[in-house]
């Protein structure tokens, strides 16, 4: 009998010691964050699975329930240390059985965060490991303890996203292993480019912010047409392969939705090839997907007009005194993307089945319907996916075409 996939293609674990104070609410902010806010009915259950890893089992000397590596292709783990932590005996056992003794090699990426000064007292093999630091020099404090609890949650959510893109680029999708932790900064994945789309006429200075916070919000890379394309060379095939879904230059885009930028060309053009479906797996494969996308909104005259080709993507009023958050809103919607892609490579589709790395909308449907022609039965997408109504809405415009989930698929196949 053939092996069972795993559960899930990945999973984020969080530890904390139940005695410890902000353990609780840091772990229920890395669950809303990463797996999708129970509160929005569009991103519930969308993105990572998160599990706890708290209080110990009954019975049990040696802390909570062991996490098994081979639950998901991919595991990360986070523990967040504070005194209680390092002073339990039982968790100190728990924590070092999750390290092998060749550390050259462990069986996933662990992360852990520094809740208080003593969490450098944790056993050897995790002590040399780079903490995630949540402290500032100039944050208010209370004794040793940090004041500013947003912060703190703000901080730990943006580094740990920034490091679970890292692993996930850096393992090509459908293929699962066992040492997952990069040893070398070219293993480690390149860093993310994201693409400015923006209109001359008023978007320049917004874009210029987002810009100077991309690079320097972490290992961020863009693409901005004022300093990316050459004087005296053609800008036309450089702008599409930067733009594009299928180009290899950049891989999310920043979309500036200034008053001016649904009345210029070159904008549609940009976001249509951002949001225009490519082919995961080749020119004859079933797996779609296409560029992450946040539109930055900094709308201000009375009227302009909505471009269809946006569609699910997330939308953010434009603050100057919040550019680090909007980047860490887009780098959450890559990681999505980058899981998405991973969970679709190994899903076994059935004759007449396409999958769509993403939340589907009309623009998509139709492109992959048009691409796949009269054999395509049924379009697969991560769930939540549309909702009961607007499933037939889009079957009927389909002409037929079922719209389903990718954990339907899964279920219905074991």
């Amino acid at each position: 009998m053939a092996a069972r996939n795993p559960i899930d293609p990945v999973r984020i674990y969080v530890l904390w010691h139940e005695e410890c104070r902000e353990g609780q609410e840091l772990a229920q902010a890395v669950y809303r964050w990463f797996r999708g806010s129970p509160d929005d009915l569009g991103e519930a259950g969308y993105g990572i699975p998160v599990h706890y890893r708290s209080q110990p089992l009954p019975g049990r000397g040696n802390g909570p329930l062991p996490i098994d590596p081979h639950a998901s292709d991919i595991t990360i783990v986070v523990p967040l240390v504070d005194e209680h932590m390092v002073t339990d005996g039982a968790w100190r056992r728990y924590l070092q059985e999750l390290y092998p003794a060749n550390p050259k090699q462990p069986p996933y990426p662990i992360y852990p965060v520094v809740l208080h000064p003593a969490a450098y007292q944790l056993p050897d093999r995790l002590a040399g490991l780079n903490f995630i630091r949540l402290d500032r020099p100039g944050d208010a404090r209370s004794g040793w303890r940090v004041a500013v609890s947003p912060q703190r949650r703000q901080r730990l959510l943006s580094l740990l996203t920034q490091a679970c893109c890292r692993v996930l680029q850096a393992h090509a999708p459908g293929a699962p292993r066992t040492g997952l932790l990069p040893v070398t900064a070219d293993e480690a994945g390149l860093p993310v480019r994201v693409f400015l789309s923006h209109a001359k006429a008023d978007g320049v200075e917004i874009a210029a912010r987002l810009r100077d916070g991309l690079l320097h919000h972490g290992q961020l890379q863009v693409f901005f047409d004022e300093s990316d394309l050459p004087f005296g060379h053609g800008y036309t095939q450089r702008l599409d392969d930067a733009a594009s879904a299928g180009g290899t230059s950049t891989s999310a885009m920043i979309a500036v939705y200034t008053d001016a930028y649904a009345g210029r060309p070159w904008c549609q053009r940009e976001l249509r090839g951002a949001r225009s479906p490519v082919r995961l797996d080749g020119e004859d494969g079933c797996r779609w997907y296409h560029k992450p996308l946040l539109v930055v909104d900094q709308l201000e005259g009375e009227r302009t007009r909505f471009l269809g080709e946006i569609g699910q993507a997330p939308v953010i009023r434009w603050n100057p005194q919040r550019v680090g958050e909007t980047i860490d809103l887009l780098l959450r919607e890559i990681l999505w993307s980058l899981y998405h892609r991973h969970w679709a490579s190994r899903l076994r589709l059935p004759e007449g089945s396409h999958a769509f790395c993403g939340a589907l909308d009309l623009h998509v449907a139709m492109r992959i319907r048009r691409h796949a022609g009269d054999a395509l039965r049924r379009i697969l997408v991560p769930p939540p996916g549309p909702a009961a109504f607007e499933r037939l809405w889009l079957t009927d415009l389909l002409d037929g075409v079922a719209v389903g989930g990718f954990d339907e698929l899964e279920r219905g196949m074991r």
